[in-house]
């Protein structure tokens, strides 16, 4: 088990020395937490699931924007800047690599209860969100998509019978502006009632890119805004519509460059370690076929700007219907929409290594059905889902060999289509007063079709459908075309008993599954002495199968000293069967099954109440996770090593918050918040063991500090995050790792602001 930071044991021994307050001398506990994770509504000590619930107002206090920054204050999760091309998920060490348009993610995201099939991207900036629940450990019995690790479930405002509004006015450091609104309208009280809100947010970029002189890395410019009218038709039956639409036109933060074949050649604003700065140009580096030295003057790629243009829209219908008072019905049903276009300097050089331009139209339709019920000793539902993605990709590459006098542009366009179907449920029996069963169980059906249409006649990236080979060795088109389907069951079974009224255990075992896929970048065997020389092999076209993860998990749920400390935890195992994997070929790449991981690990709550003004938090994670055999690609190299460790999977990480309050009378409120969230060391490649891809522990330090006032209709406040201005690796780039250029994504410096909110 590794050392915990100075940082943090100072915080917890702070927490654990504190003066315990008269428990008799004042009535304050804590309030209870409500969260739906079993698809009915529950107190948090009551779920025997590994669940961190964040609220509203901790949101608020934590300077949350993204799910990104959600990750940085969730012991265990990890969640990469939404401001880039792709953004991946993990949480325990179980995450994705990227194949493409056709893999799925390991940690799926739910808005109001609908799969979000692009990601943590496709939510955008949290607007007037209720409620986020981090659910750990397979959910796949409890939600109708894959989730094999666990899941990030987000629930937004309702409309209530209340007239109230807020507005919200921003201004930060880099010129942040922002404006936000709510207005709550009993259109007719009891019956019918609307909600809606919206907010603008725009920045400077905190990068400065070198080559061109603009400061626009990061930069942004966004808007959404969400309608949600609510038809109580009688006291039985009810129907919520939604529609919510966001708009991005960003600008994706500069890759640096951190290691290099190529170092001595580099300028210094190349290798700047803060990332505060880069150097994303555009010369092409070659050599004089004369004196074989660098030219400067050869021709120059394809220059990006680093656009990030966005354009996402959904429709949402819910239905809710009491049959009996036994009996509930619930359909949901969801229209989305999502295009974008995202250009990118992917070596992080001023050489012109590889350029990408990527554009997507994706069209997302779900439909679920729910019958929750419940008697005296049964509650359960089942579940039905259904659920349509059509995605249109289109890549567009310049890329230049290093050693040649032109550079490359390729284009890639893939479709893929997918279909998934699952019949799941739950049932919660209770065989004593104190002692419940659970049963679970989700049958899935996952069908994919993937069409390849490069237009290049002979691509020395993207290859051309008559550049594919079949399992003959001969050249076959047909392969461009690839169907596939999937099934699988998967159980979960619970076991939880009360001790008293302030201590519950439990201990269960659960499966998870992610159906299998397609690679959408079949790469061609570029070397010339190879007898498959500018063709891709048979096997790296073919579709790669599912993962099967089983988990064990054994916790506890209690209230103490007088319902003022909630102290939870869990101790858990995982085994991980047919990783998907990208696995080298010789010079290709391919997409297979191959090899197994386990996990190991503890995760422990505390919230204290130490008196009425004085609330103490803190969030622990332990975490061993490793792969559990060698894996060896077909040119004799090993992939992973048996007991290498994960990405992102941090053997300890950490969060502690305080939150204190004073009252001046008459002239109203004080509040302080702080939170200080630690992040051990760490590796960012699920393959490699070079140290390169390794990242020490650190620290994300925030504050937040708020007047209300005594009528509770303003407030003003000043906020800052990262104060210490720690440089953080956000994530690699990865794909110009092979060309000699190791490039990362920084994450932000320090930011501060401040707000104004009035509420009505």
């Amino acid at each position: 088990m590794r050392h915990i930071p100075t940082q943090l044991s100072l915080a917890i021994a702070l927490t654990a020395g504190l003066q315990t307050p008269n428990l008799h001398a004042d009535e304050f506990s804590l309030e209870e937490i409500v969260v739906t994770a079993q698809k009915r509504e529950q107190s948090l000590q009551d779920v025997p699931i590994a669940v961190t619930a964040f609220s509203a107002d901790l949101l608020q206090q934590t300077g949350v924007v993204t799910l990104s920054d959600v990750a940085n204050i969730t012991p265990g999760l990890n969640i990469s800047n939404t401001q880039a091309e792709s953004t991946s998920i993990s949480m325990r060490g179980i995450g994705s690599n990227d194949f493409g348009y056709g893999s799925d993610e390991s940690i799926p995201v739910y808005l109001d209860g609908v799969y979000m099939g692009g990601g943590a991207a496709i939510i955008g900036d949290l607007a007037d969100v209720a409620q986020i629940e981090v659910l750990k450990g397979p959910q796949g019995t409890l939600f109708g998509r894959n989730a094999v690790g666990g899941a990030v479930s987000v629930t937004t405002s309702r409309p209530s019978n209340d007239l109230e509004g807020m507005i919200n006015i921003g201004s930060g450091n880099h010129d942040l502006k922002t404006v936000k609104g709510t207005i709550n309208l009993p259109l007719i009280e009891d019956t019918l009632l609307l909600r809606v809100n919206g907010s603008i947010r725009q920045r400077d970029g905190w990068q400065e890119n070198t080559a061109t002189g603009k400061t626009d890395g990061y930069e942004q410019d966004r808007w959404n805004g969400r309608v949600k009218l609510l038809w109580i038709v009688n006291d039985k039956l009810e129907v919520e519509v939604t529609s919510d639409w966001q708009q991005e036109n960003d600008h994706a933060g500069y890759f640096n460059v951190i290691s290099s074949d190529f170092e001595p050649l580099l300028s210094a604003a190349t290798l700047d370690h803060q990332g505060t700065h880069a150097n994303n140009g555009n010369a092409f580096l070659a050599l004089d076929p004369n004196t074989g030295l660098p030219d400067f003057n050869g021709p120059v790629g394809t220059g990006v700007d680093h656009e990030l243009n966005r354009k996402i829209r959904g429709n949402g219908l819910k239905v809710t219907w009491d049959i009996n008072d036994d009996l509930t019905f619930t359909s949901i049903t969801s229209y989305r929409e999502q295009h974008s276009a995202i250009s990118e300097d992917n070596d992080g050089s001023e050489f012109s290594v590889l350029n990408v331009r990527s554009f997507m139209d994706n069209e997302e339709y779900s439909q679920e059905f729910r019958l929750n019920g419940h008697s005296d000793t049964i509650d359960w539902f089942v579940g039905l889902s259904a659920y349509r993605s059509d995605v249109a990709g289109r890549v567009d590459d310049s890329f230049g060999a290093l050693i040649t006098g032109a550079a490359f542009d390729e284009t890639a366009l893939v479709d893929v289509k997918t279909e998934s179907y699952a019949l799941f449920g739950d049932a919660i029996w209770a065989i004593t007063e104190n002692t419940n069963l659970t049963f679970g169980l989700r049958a899935s059906y996952d069908t994919k079709s993937q069409n390849i249409k490069n237009p290049n006649a002979f691509g020395l990236l993207f290859a051309s459908p008559n550049q594919l080979l079949g399992e003959d060795g001969n050249i076959d088109p047909s392969r461009a075309n690839s169907h596939e389907n999937w099934n699988d069951v998967s159980p979960r079974l619970v076991v939880d008993h009360r001790i008293d009224e302030d201590l519950m255990v439990y201990a269960g075992v659960s499966q998870g599954y992610k159906s299998g896929g397609f690679n959408s970048f079949p790469t061609v065997d570029t070397n010339p002495l190879s007898p498959l020389f500018g063709a891709v092999p048979f096997n790296a076209t073919e579709p790669f199968d599912e993962e099967k993860i089983t988990n064990y998990e054994v916790g506890f749920k209690s209230t103490l000293l007088e319902d003022r400390l909630r102290l939870n935890g869990s101790l858990y195992y995982y085994n991980f069967e047919d990783l998907q994997f990208l696995i080298n070929e010789g010079v290709v790449v391919r997409a297979a099954n191959a090899g197994e991981a386990n996990g190991q690990g503890l995760d422990l709550e505390a919230t204290y109440l130490v008196s009425e003004n004085l609330t103490i938090g803190v969030n622990l994670g332990w975490l061993n996770s490793e792969y559990g055999e060698d894996l060896i690609d077909g040119s004799g190299e090993f992939v992973v090593r048996d007991g290498q460790d994960l990405a992102y999977a941090p053997h300890f990480s950490g969060n502690v918050s305080i939150d204190y309050s004073r009252s001046l009378g008459e002239a109203g409120e004080l509040r302080t918040h702080l939170n200080y969230a630690h992040t051990g060391s760490r590796t960012h490649s699920g393959t490699s063991t070079d140290e390169v891809y390794q990242e020490d522990s650190f620290g994300l330090l925030s504050a937040r500090l708020s007047f209300l006032s005594a009528n509770q209709h303003w407030e003003l406040a000043a906020w800052g995050t990262n104060l210490t201005d720690e440089a953080v690796i956000e994530s690699f780039g990865g794909v110009t790792d092979d060309f000699g250029f190791v490039s990362v994504r920084r994450g932000e410096p320090r930011m501060y602001g401040v707000e104004f909110t009035y509420i009505y």
